[in-house]
């Protein structure tokens, strides 16, 4: 039905009570000629026939001179307007539908666009003085939107619907007609390819007009509210107007009204207290919908909205000061024997060690002064202030300080605390401290032992012949020319030192090295002539060197290697095997002896036939026998618990391939082989044990 009728209708009734109350009379005959449709609206807010720019509200209930809520948005939580007795509120729910129209009947705002994106932080990684001021949200109030309509509509996040008729397509939209400030306000009804005005129309039959409003961010809010302004009047308990809140975009829950509104009323729709979903804040996407739906017809202008404002609460931000590795550092706290490096290096005890330490600010700005303190083993050995500001995703760091005290040897923890008395309040009160353990060694140290250099047959090498260092056959009436030689193989330089050779374990002679050795450096001896007189049979030669132990090194068992040499007693004399063997200096065991990890220290000669024992405690264990004569030899291992034993048998030197193997339990070789020296290697993976010995038996012509 078109509304000029009904102003004309006004017109005469608005005249006539006019014409009553002056002549003094007929005011209860005016007022009960009236229409009760009247009663209610017409008179409460009758519909100007001036410009509309021009008016002012005139709700009974509002003042004479409106204060725009957009000029109020510094006010905190402002109180709603009580709903007026002609007007019914409460909580409902809606589910957006989408509109079922041609994508160019849908009222997505011309240029609308995507939120746009938080300015980036800085990389916190940055050391302060190499860094910009990093874009920080305030803390306190602050506005997500501020809409009254007098511009473009809608745009930006905005988007306008007519959730299900498309037959009767209308949706809000801004009109000049009943403006609460300024110029314009939204109507339900005024867009869509259906639109109304509502200087000439009532809101039509069968409306669900949307304007929703979002996703906005409220993660860093801790309050947050719609305000507003509403003019409402529909059909009671019929044709709702409602305000809404969604975190999904698609169910909404708030408040609705029908009825009268007697005006223009203020409300402030709390989102931290949304019906049936409570508090919205801490949620990274948030919507916010007005909503208007109607039945059957109606005579009614229905809700008009003005000036909303969207804002959000954003608490101070507290510092959080923690222990912090920069990019590149090992650890936040990063010890070293060198300058200029945030990478741990090796410590040892007679070098300084240089500390780099730092702390990072990833909360909110301090302005207070602080303290940093470093512990070695749980004393505190030094303290720094930081006395100006620290600002958020900053982070402070101390380069190169020298340790103030001498470690021992061994292992010793480093810690630092920050804010070590509290003067700072921190969200985060738990991660002010950072510790690791690191390691120290003493001074760099020498380590001499017997070497067996480049081509030589054994740290010792016996012979009958000058300028050689193999091993050849000795005999008792023939000068034996020893070589032997001894290296430094430790990290450090090492002093004066004596070496001594025995035969038997009888010394025979001594050498000093009086310049010491540097690391990887070896001293030997060539072509002494042995003076001792052999007999015929087996003989231990022996080298131990630093004899005196005047050198300190870094491993005090590695000086001494011995092995046993044949002499026989004439190159024209030949023994049967039976009686040579009573002149060999044997290995009598039954239990190994350590160290025997390579052939030079191996246990041996071994008897043929008797059974000697060893615990598999360690990888490698290494035995000997010498044959006179070639012929078989048999060899068994018995009752090994360690992983993956092997059993393999060299012969002269362990240089070259096993002559024969055994990997699988039970655990034998047979071989026949010439005469010589052979070495038994027993190999364990792991599994080692120093409880259950196992046995080995070998028998040989």
């Amino acid at each position: 039905m078109i509304k000029t009728y009904f102003h004309s209708y006004r017109k005469v009734l608005l005249l006539a009570l006019i014409v009553s109350l002056l002549v003094g009379a007929g005011v209860s005959q005016a007022d009960a000629s009236i229409p009760s449709f009247i009663t209610q609206s017409a008179l409460a807010e009758p519909y100007p026939e001036t410009n509309k720019a021009e008016e002012q509200p005139t709700s009974p209930n509002q003042a004479e001179d409106p204060v725009p809520l957009v000029a109020a948005a510094d006010l905190r939580n402002p109180e709603s307007d009580p709903p007026p007795p002609s007007e019914i509120r409460q909580t409902g729910t809606l589910m957006l539908s989408r509109p079922s129209v041609p994508d160019d009947e849908l009222k997505p705002a011309p240029g609308a666009s995507a939120p746009e994106l938080k300015p980036a932080s800085h990389d916190p990684e940055l050391a302060p003085e190499d860094i910009t001021e990093p874009t920080v949200q305030a803390a306190g109030w602050s506005s997500i939107l501020s809409e009254n309509f007098e511009g473009a509509f809608p745009t930006g996040l905005w988007n306008t619907y007519d959730g299900d008729d498309p037959t009767n397509i209308v949706y809000w939209a801004a009109d000049d007609y009943k403006p609460h400030w300024g110029v314009y306000s939204a109507w339900a009804a005024r867009g869509g390819r259906d639109g109304l005005d509502p200087s000439y129309y009532y809101y039509p039959s069968y409306c669900n007009s949307w304007m929703v409003y979002g996703p906005f961010d409220l993660s860093d809010a801790t309050d947050a509210e719609l305000l507003f302004y509403y003019w409402n009047l529909s059909e009671l308990n019929y044709d709702l107007f409602g305000w809404y809140a969604s975190i999904d975009g698609a169910y909404f829950y708030g408040t609705r009204v029908s009825g009268n509104s007697e005006g223009w009323l203020a409300v402030n729709f709390d989102l931290t207290s949304v019906p049936y979903l409570g508090n919205v804040t801490g949620d990274s996407s948030v919507w916010i919908a007005f909503v208007f739906t109607s039945n059957g017809p109606n005579l009614s202008d229905g809700p008009f909205v003005d000036d909303i404002v969207l804002q959000k609460f954003i608490p101070p931000v507290q510092p959080n000061l923690s222990p912090y590795a920069p990019s590149g550092w090992d650890y936040p706290i990063v010890p070293s024997s060198a300058t200029g490096t945030h990478t741990v290096s090796t410590l040892y005890t007679d070098q300084a060690t240089f500390i780099d330490w730092a702390v990072l600010n990833n909360g909110g700005s301090t302005s207070t002064t602080f303290t940093n303190c470093l512990y070695y083993d749980n004393s505190p050995i030094n303290c720094w202030d930081r006395t100006g500001a620290l600002d958020q995703g900053y982070y402070l760091y101390v380069q190169d300080w020298t340790l103030n005290l001498t470690p021992t040897p061994g292992t010793h923890t480093l810690k630092i605390i920050t804010d070590v008395n509290n003067t700072i309040a921190e969200s985060n009160e738990s991660d002010n401290t950072w510790e690791r353990s690191f390691t120290w060694i003493g001074p760099a140290q020498a380590n001499l032992k017997p070497y067996m250099p480049n081509g030589w047959d054994y740290p010792i090498v016996p012979s009958t012949a000058t300028g050689t260092h193999t091993v050849s056959t000795l005999y008792t009436a023939q000068n034996t020319y020893i070589d032997w030689a001894v290296i430094n193989n430790g990290a450090g330089t090492s002093t004066a030192f004596t070496s001594c050779l025995y035969y038997d374990n009888g010394q025979v002679n001594c050498w000093n090295t009086s310049g010491g050795l540097n690391q990887n450096q070896y001293a030997y001896i060539q072509d002494w002539i042995l003076n001792q007189a052999p007999t015929a049979g087996a003989h231990s030669l022996k080298i131990i060197t630093d004899v005196n132990n005047t050198v300190a090194e870094s491993n005090e068992s590695d000086n001494t290697w011995e092995h046993a040499f044949i002499w026989l007693a004439s190159s024209y004399t030949v023994y049967l095997p039976s009686l040579l063997r009573e002149y060999m200096a044997y290995f009598e065991g039954p239990g190994e002896v350590e160290p025997n990890n390579t052939s030079q220290q191996a246990n041996g000669p071994l008897r043929s036939g008797q059974n000697y024992s060893s615990y598999p405690n360690d990888e490698k264990d290494y035995f000997s026998i010498y044959l006179r004569t070639g012929g078989p030899i048999v060899i068994n291992l018995s009752n090994h618990t360690g992983l993956e034993p092997q059993l393999q048998l060299f012969y002269q030197t362990t240089s070259n391939p096993p002559v024969a193997a055994d990997i699988e339990a039970p655990y034998h070789i047979e071989y026949t082989g010439s005469a010589g020296w052979y070495y038994i290697y027993i190999h364990a993976a792991g599994n080692y044990s120093s409880s259950t010995a196992y046995t080995l038996q070998v028998t040989y012509p």
